[in-house]
């Protein structure tokens, strides 16, 4: 071989190394095992086959906070009562963005403003029962509401009625008139005028003028009880307008605080009115009270 041909076949041999080849590369027969692959071939292959699958899940978002579960408790002492007596509401809350009370003398719902855990009076009146109801407004602005009721047993209590007030007689140098009240028995409206002689009440433009003091004395087999107005408008019971009730007090009607008990039956007034400048007048009166 000469030197020529030998380069040719080194170049060949070394073209085939360079694509992953020997040069005796032969055809295997069958039951022989076929050429080793080069590495290569080996790498290609492993590029193409198919790797694992990829079993892994996608995050999943964090779910919100739970809004707390609100806590509403209402109670009251005692579902009845009697006359004057009072019970007590009781409640307590949590996880609450408002309170409110209304009912009885806490007004037409909503009623009023509450803090979340307290305690309030339920003095329902006399022959009346009142439905209290505790409004709750939860952190997620959901309505709760509780409810309890109170009665009142004990009878409504019934003032005496006052019947056929009048007052009458002559009094030079007056004007008078008077304003029969349910309770309040009369009031007497007067005023100086010295050219007035009057024996029926007529109107009173100027109630007090030139009057000093006016003093009622009521009696029934005997005095019973007296008062003194000094300034209008001059009422029996006493007050400067509207005119006092009569007192009720220790379960009775009285004449005033700490005074006589007041009985049914007819009653006569003596009035005395001391004008400015010292002289006086007198007018009468009389009524009858009924008992309920």
């Amino acid at each position: 071989m000469n030197i020529r041909a030998l380069s040719a076949l080194t170049g060949l041999a070394l073209a085939a190394l360079a694509c992953g080849f020997t040069l005796n590369q032969e055809t295997p027969t069958p039951g022989q095992a076929g050429p080793t692959p080069t590495r290569r071939a080996q790498a290609t292959a492993a590029a193409t086959e198919p790797g694992p699958a990829d079993t892994s899940q996608p995050p999943t978002e964090a779910a919100p906070p739970a809004t707390a579960e609100p806590v509403v408790n209402f109670s009251v002492d005692s579902g009845t009562v009697a006359g004057e007596q009072c019970t007590t509401l009781r409640w307590s809350t949590a996880n609450v963005s408002e309170v409110r009370l209304s009912g009885g003398e806490y007004g037409a719902p909503p009623g009023q403003g509450m803090v979340g855990e307290d305690t309030r009076p339920a003095c329902p009146a006399p022959e009346t029962t009142v439905t209290y109801t505790l409004r709750v407004v939860d952190r997620a602005g959901n309505v709760i509401e509780r409810s309890a009721s109170v009665q009142n047993t004990a009878a409504a209590r019934r003032p005496p009625q006052v019947r056929n007030t009048a007052v009458f007689g002559a009094s030079a140098g007056l004007v008078w008139n008077f304003i029969p009240l349910d309770d309040g028995i009369l009031q007497l409206q007067v005023q100086a005028d010295p050219n007035a002689f009057t024996e029926q009440s007529t109107p009173v433009t100027a109630d007090g003028d030139g009057i000093q003091e006016v003093q009622f004395v009521v009696s029934q087999n005997g005095e019973v009880f007296t008062q003194i107005e000094r300034g209008a408008a001059y009422c029996l019971l006493g007050g400067n307008g509207p005119c006092n009730p009569l007192t009720f007090e220790d379960g009775v009607y009285k004449w005033q605080p700490g005074g006589a008990v007041i009985a049914g039956g007819d009653y006569f007034v003596d009035i005395t009115i001391t004008l400015l400048d010292g002289q006086t007048r007198t007018l009468s009166a009389s009524f009858s009270i009924e008992l309920p």
